[in-house]
């Protein structure tokens, strides 16, 4: 019996070590969709919202209806992301992606932080007005401007 309460007591010392020098894997980065405050060390499992918005001012808007533009298509990817109407624009220099003057595309990317993808902003008919390429930038914003 003396053994036993011996082993015990001797368990119930040791656990605590042992148990605490088990480093907890996770993602550390406060950004993340899926940060863990009890990690210390990254696991490279980190996943973020990203975000693009596509926006124009004022003079853009004039050239583009001059043009014969009325109706903006939205193409991320290859993927029909939105469509506005060309008199829809950002005031003031700068649009964020809360702004209803452009469109948005929010996606989820992992590590790394970035994803790089193609756009295509075509006009109602189906001709092409805007293309490139950009990145998604893991818990930001890319504002993208478009001028014509």
């Amino acid at each position: 019996m003396n053994k036993l309460k011996f082993l015990t007591f001797c368990f119930s010392c040791a656990a605590p070590i042992f148990l605490s020098s088990c480093v907890k894997m996770g993602c550390t980065d406060a950004d993340a969709n899926n940060y863990d405050w009890e990690a210390k060390e990254d696991d490279n499992t980190c996943t973020y919202d990203a975000s693009v918005i596509f926006w124009h001012d004022l003079e853009t808007a004039n050239n583009l209806a001059d043009a014969g533009v009325i109706t903006l298509k939205f193409f991320v990817d290859s993927v029909e992301v939105g469509t506005k109407d060309v008199w829809i624009e950002c005031s003031g220099g700068f649009a964020n992606c809360e702004d209803a003057c452009g469109v948005t595309v929010t996606t989820e990317i992992g590590d790394p932080k970035t994803k790089p993808f193609s756009y295509s902003i075509t006009n109602q008919t189906g001709v092409e007005f805007f293309s490139g390429t950009s990145e998604f930038v893991g818990a930001d914003c890319v504002p993208m401007q478009l001028v014509y």
